[in-house]
């Protein structure tokens, strides 16, 4: 099985960089990455609900503005039950 890609930002771009790559990559959603850490995920929900609706541009808005933090996960061979 191979592994499957993702994509990453720093949480100091500007939004619109991220925008930039997910429109590339034809995907909604990033990993923020500082610092070889997972701090947060960028969503084009967010996005649109953060800035545009809020009248903020994606030129003067971080991503860090914008992630949802903290993320949880668990590991693939966990249960749902558990």
């Amino acid at each position: 099985m191979g592994t499957t890609p993702y994509y990453s930002i720093s949480s100091r771009e500007i939004a619109n960089a991220a925008l930039e790559i997910m429109a590339e990559k034809d995907i909604g959603v990033l990993l923020v990455i500082d610092g070889g850490q997972l701090v947060g995920i960028f969503l084009e929900r967010d996005y649109a609900r953060k800035v545009i609706l809020r009248g903020k541009s994606s030129r003067d808005t971080t991503v860090g503005e914008l992630m949802r933090t903290p993320v949880f996960s668990i590991h693939p061979k966990k249960t749902i039950e558990k």
